[in-house]
């Protein structure tokens, strides 16, 4: 987790996620935050897909490595490589990367998934059935906790607006 990697400051590369953050929002990092979505580090590839997704490009070689960042072993990455995917087009299995996401263990995560889904409006309709069951599951667990209270906020009215109420 982010808490124990800050207790052990040898390991955190902090320069190069700084140098990947810090490429977010800037038109001539394509290439550069192409090849970061491969570092070894969660916390760089985490930034390059950031990165990728403020981007906004559909270059097929952003593309190529997003679809490959689906299948990354962290979760944050997963997600934002999903969501990159989505805002440059449709892309059911970076839909079924979500969904699947919602149904985490890792309650960070299911947040992260809902809100990648919230802010992707019509593009998240044919996840409307996911979303539904997290939003269930969010409630068994317990609304007043943070992690299922912020589900409940970024799913309830992103379904609502899929379903055409207010």
């Amino acid at each position: 987790t982010p808490y124990e990697m800050a207790r052990q400051p040898n390991r955190l590369p902090l320069e190069k996620i700084v140098e990947a953050a810090g490429l977010v929002g800037r038109r001539d990092a394509l290439q550069k935050q192409i090849a970061l979505l491969s570092d070894s580090d969660i916390a760089v590839r985490y930034w390059a897909a950031v990165g990728l997704r403020a981007l906004g490009k559909d270059e097929v070689a952003a593309r190529k490595a997003l679809t490959k960042a689906l299948d990354d072993r962290s979760a944050p990455v997963r997600i934002e490589a999903a969501g990159a995917l989505l805002a440059l087009g449709r892309s059911k299995t970076a839909l079924a990367v979500l969904a699947k996401e919602l149904e985490s263990e890792q309650m960070d995560a299911v947040v992260h998934a809902a809100r990648t889904l919230q802010l992707l409006g019509d593009n998240a309709r044919p996840a409307l059935p996911s979303m539904k069951k997290a939003i269930e599951r969010a409630k068994k667990l317990g609304a007043q906790k943070d992690g299922p209270m912020y589900v409940l906020f970024a799913l309830t009215p992103a379904i609502a607006k899929l379903e055409g109420k207010k």
